[in-house]
């Protein structure tokens, strides 16, 4: 049987962290949205027209003022960053997954928040808002990864963590 593991209690958070956390849930919605590949080109200015667009369509979290702590031209230089665009821009016959949800061989679940399958290729999308570079983001991917590798031997497994406020992009494996 499957296993969850339990869920980051937000309740204990302070007003900080909370609005942090309310903002990293926006955000993950909203990319959530990209559920395929990108139709548009690969351009700042056209990705921020669709993230502006999807923005509109998402109600707002009470706890984040989403105009003000959210900044899609950032957001959209980073998606387009050369080491992201696998992720959106993907082969034809790729398929893509976002918030997939693997089982490791005891049954624990996890959640990642974009999968392409290519070809020969397998690339993870891991979505941070609000931190640094921490080697946790880093042992978080390279688990991703080492699942997947079990999953399909033969597929060479990537993964990238988006900075998405920071124009940050960082290749794993």
């Amino acid at each position: 049987y499957l296993v969850r593991r339990p869920t980051k209690l937000k309740v204990l958070l302070s007003p900080t962290r909370k609005r942090a956390a309310g903002l990293g849930d926006f955000v993950h919605k909203l990319l959530a949205r990209l559920d395929g590949p990108l139709d548009c080109q690969c351009n700042p200015e056209e990705v921020q027209a669709l993230l502006q667009e999807i923005f509109l369509s998402i109600a707002e979290g009470p706890d984040i003022d989403t105009d003000k702590e959210t900044d899609s031209w950032t957001m959209a230089r980073t998606i387009c960053h050369p080491v992201a665009r696998p992720l959106f821009w993907t082969g034809t016959g790729d398929e893509t997954w976002v918030e997939k949800e693997v089982a490791d061989k005891s049954g624990e679940l996890f959640r990642l928040d974009r999968l392409v399958k290519g070809k020969n290729t397998l690339w993870v999308g891991e979505y941070k808002t609000g931190s640094r570079a921490r080697a946790e983001d880093r042992r978080q991917v390279s688990q991703y990864l080492n699942l997947l590798s079990q999953l399909y031997p033969d597929h060479e497994s990537k993964g990238v963590i988006l900075y998405l406020d920071q124009e940050v992009t960082e290749m794993i494996g």
